[in-house]
């Protein structure tokens, strides 16, 4: 088993990965998955032994990963897309073939050289990085094989739709911080269904007004500026409560994967403060 308790880490005044607890079962594949920034590498990094953590702590089998007697027989890694070897701690192979070869044939001849210790533990940063449709494939179903023989399987992404062909459990992370720990289908159910969103000129004053009638509204930025994201009312409703304050845009919008992903895990949202200066600029 992997488990993080606590976990924390800073870099001068940045928090990167902010008191983070989750912990990886054998039999399954556990998703750790949010946008690009969200820590989920530095997360790894701290698993691995690569970054010591500010603190908290990162254990595979109840210990630090320096403390294990035969890293290669308890955890597999990948990282950047290249096999961490454990000849000792934080070096990569550097080999002509990990340059000359292309991703898919390499992580092929990867997990076949790492099942040979059988190690208890993979750990995977981005695996579908690169790869194409066949090699994705067969990197599904590897993740899922490990899994049926009752390895602790972690996984990073930045896709919710692809995670959800592979994972079991989805750790989502936003800003370093765990925003939900759930199945893909809770987390899909949870993050409501139909949403409106709503573009106005005096913004901070219709989120206020919306929240006020019961509606869960999350502040969203596109190319045309920061929109408002409705959930719980209907368009109807939305429209009557917005044709005071200048309507610039509105339309109704089903709910997506990555949709339910930017809203849960909280990135590249602006403050209310943000609306109240600039509006939708």
């Amino acid at each position: 088993m992997i488990e993080a308790s606590h976990l924390t880490k800073t870099f001068g005044r940045r928090t990167v990965v902010d008191d983070l607890s989750f912990r990886v079962d054998p039999g399954v594949v556990t998703g750790l998955l949010g946008p690009e920034g969200a820590g989920k590498t530095t997360t790894l990094r701290m698993i691995l032994g690569l970054e010591r953590p500010t603190s908290g702590s990162a254990l595979i089998n109840g210990r630090p990963f320096s403390q294990l007697e035969r890293p290669d027989n308890s955890v597999v890694a990948m990282l950047g897309g290249k096999w961490l070897s454990h000849g000792w701690l934080g070096r990569f192979r550097r080999r002509q073939a990990d340059v000359l070869v292309p991703p898919g044939p390499r992580r092929r001849a990867g997990m076949a050289e790492a099942a040979l210790g059988d190690p208890d533990h993979y750990v995977f940063d981005e695996p579908f990085a690169g790869l194409g449709q066949e090699g994705a494939r067969w990197m599904r179903q590897s993740l899922r094989r490990l899994a049926a023989q009752g390895k602790a399987v972690l996984v990073t992404g930045h896709s919710l739709a692809e995670m959800a062909q592979v994972a079991d459990t989805l750790l989502v992370l936003g800003n370093g911080r765990l925003m939900a720990a759930t199945s893909v289908d809770e987390f899909i159910s949870t993050s409501g269904g139909p949403a409106v969103r709503v573009r106005a000129q005096r913004q901070a004053e219709l989120y206020d007004l919306l929240l006020g009638m019961g509606a869960r509204v999350t502040p969203r930025i596109s190319d045309q500026g920061v929109s408002l994201l409705v959930h719980g009312l209907p368009i109807a409703r939305v429209a009557e409560a917005a044709v005071n304050f200048g309507i610039i845009e509105m339309v109704e919008e089903d709910a997506t994967l990555e949709r339910a992903l930017l809203e849960r895990s909280g990135m590249n949202v602006p403050t209310v403060g943000t609306l109240a200066r600039g509006g939708i600029t």
